[in-house]
């Protein structure tokens, strides 16, 4: 089962983490939304960062909140990041439809 962390960070907390360790499958992926949901629509950053660095699994349900957060962030005017530097999951994620984009439009970020 997979863990869900939300950061703030910067003056006024303008960029906030989300971080997502394990398994992000149909048992967290209402946590998920919900937490998405509370960042982009509610907290509104200037910056928001996904980290999938610690996930181990992305099922079909998991990915599309990705997606939904991806359009709904931008939508929204807001810089999103996809951090998946040490994660297996960047090619998938880019098969998804989860991938760069214009600054201020979400990206994946490979660091």
């Amino acid at each position: 089962m997979g863990d869900i962390r939300v950061n703030a960070t910067g003056i006024g907390r303008t960029t906030i983490t989300v971080h997502l360790n394990g398994d992000i499958d149909h048992a967290t992926t209402d946590d998920l939304r919900e937490t998405l949901v509370d960042v982009i629509v509610r907290r509104k950053p200037d910056r928001l960062i996904i980290d999938l660095d610690g996930v181990t699994k992305l099922d079909a349900a998991a990915v599309g909140m990705l997606q939904a957060a991806q359009t709904t962030a931008l939508d929204a005017g807001l810089t999103a990041i996809f951090r998946t530097s040490r994660s297996p999951l960047t090619d998938q994620l880019d098969s998804d439809g989860i991938s760069h984009g214009p600054a201020k439009a979400s990206s994946l970020e490979r660091c």
